[in-house]
């Protein structure tokens, strides 16, 4: 290959100038091209923090996500009429595959030339991103309740979109149930006439995103595990929000959560009647209240540069009764947010008093 004949430098920048599906493309074609483009492309792959694998009618599309759409696409392949390009072979992490290829934006993909891709295949292109990569990158499965969904290692990742009726949740069920906990899921539902069951690794997930329009998941505010959760409804009834936060009180559950945020489409949320509700306490209005916020589990963009949740700043805070934990409360419009401290309330307190004193010799 000519790319050994030039000095090592120059190597280097050949390679450091070439798209992410060049990279891979290239990376086929033996193993020394390989470990040359992993040992110098080490600080680059470093900075990919997911890659998601997105499945649509047939296509499966790798690509690196970034903010406002943009993605470097990494390669795709599924099902393409035309039968007529120039087919070639080769093997990948063991499996001999076949590729057919095209010319996409200026790029180069390799194609399987099935309806869904072979099951082969598809495990030996991700067992080659993983060797590539490493397993500190995440790995997001999007797929729909039309798709067929696959068990891939070390995706801790999955983004699934139930449209109308969601006819296959046993599929996703035994897909979650085959997999390891998952680090992040997010599902957007249009309708669903059933429920998850009470043991779905669903809500063992350490970070959730729900997206509802027409129904809502109660039971997500009566399951839940993890650590953190983000819900956006249409509608929702204030009664699942104070149950909620009651049965945090009580520490009957939610012992691992973090953060929680609800935002609810059309009603708002009423801030007095919650707040008696639940029994509120409140920091003192002279004082400035601390914000809350704690890493994100799981950021979807590469150049996402906020590492944190969205700051929960306000005087409401409840306690929990078996542990004296506080947490804060913070209603806005049609938004409830929820931040557990850790830290019991004396300690909150006395961090409530620190901060102001801080704030006022800076004034």
């Amino acid at each position: 290959m000519k790319l050994f004949k030039y000095p090592y430098l120059v190597q280097n920048k050949i390679l450091d100038n070439m798209e992410y599906s060049n990279l891979f493309l290239l990376s086929f074609l033996s193993k020394k091209m390989k470990d040359l483009i992993k040992a110098s492309q080490v600080n680059r792959f470093k900075r990919v923090r997911n890659i998601k694998y997105s499945s649509l009618w047939g296509q499966q599309v790798v690509y690196i996500p970034y903010k406002e759409g943009r993605r470097d696409v990494i390669m795709s392949y599924g099902w393409h009429l035309n039968a007529t390009r120039k087919l070639f072979q080769l093997r990948i992490s063991g499996e001999s595959i076949t590729f057919r290829m095209c010319n996409r934006e200026n790029q180069c993909f390799p194609l399987a030339n099935t309806m869904h891709g072979s099951e082969e295949a598809i495990i030996a292109f991700h067992n080659h991103l993983l060797d590539l990569f490493g397993t500190t990158v995440t790995f997001l499965y999007v797929g729909s309740d039309y798709d067929v969904i696959r068990q891939l290692r070390n995706v801790t990742a999955c983004e699934i979109g139930m449209q109308y009726l969601f006819t296959h949740m046993r599929t996703l069920e035994n897909f979650l149930t085959a997999s390891p906990v998952f680090k992040f899921i997010h599902i957007t539902a249009r309708t669903t006439e059933e429920q998850f069951n009470p043991e779905s690794k669903i809500y063992q997930a350490e970070s959730i995103q729900i997206d509802q329009r027409d129904h809502t998941f109660p039971a997500i505010l009566h399951r839940y595990q993890g650590r953190q959760a983000v819900l956006r409804c249409t509608h929702c009834n204030l009664h699942h929000l104070m149950d909620f936060v009651k049965k945090w009180k009580s520490g009957e559950g939610f012992q691992n959560l973090e953060y929680l945020k609800i935002k609810i489409i059309c009603n708002g949320v009423p801030q007095l009647q919650i707040f008696n509700e639940i029994g509120a306490r409140y920091i003192d209005a002279t004082k400035q209240p601390p914000a809350h916020s704690v890493p994100r589990v799981y950021i979807e963009c590469n150049d996402d540069e906020e590492p944190n949740t969205e700051p929960i700043i306000s005087h409401a805070y409840v306690v929990r009764e078996s542990d004296n934990r506080v947490a804060s409360v913070l209603i806005q419009a049609r938004t409830l947010s929820f931040g557990v401290w850790d830290k019991t309330e004396e300690e909150f307190l006395r961090m409530v008093e620190q901060f102001s004193i801080d704030k006022l010799t800076k004034l």
